[in-house]
C-alpha cells in the first residue's frame, strides 16, 4: 500500500509500516509544510493514501470535493 503520512502522525509509525511492506513517506521529512490542499494534491499525485489526524483534510475532501486517494 502506498501511504502519505501527515505530519501530525509520529514519524515513529513510517518505520512499523515500512517494515510491514508498505510504501511510506512521512510529510514531516519536507523542508516545509505546504498546506493542506497542496498535501491532499500531492498524495493524489502520487497515488498515495494520505493518514492524518487533521480534520481539516475532510473539509477539503467531503465538504469541498477535492479529489484524493482515500
Amino acid at each position: 500500500m502506498r501511504l502519505l503520512l501527515d505530519t501530525c502522525v509520529c514519524g515513529g509509525v513510517a518505520a512499523e509500516l515500512q517494515a510491514a511492506g508498505h510504501a511510506v513517506e512521512w510529510s514531516g521529512n519536507w523542508p516545509q509544510d505546504p498546506g493542506d490542499e497542496e498535501i491532499l494534491a500531492y498524495a493524489l499525485r502520487e497515488a498515495r493514501i494520505l493518514v492524518t489526524l487533521d480534520k481539516d483534510f475532510g473539509g477539503l475532501a467531503v465538504v469541498q470535493g477535492l479529489r484524493h486517494c482515500g
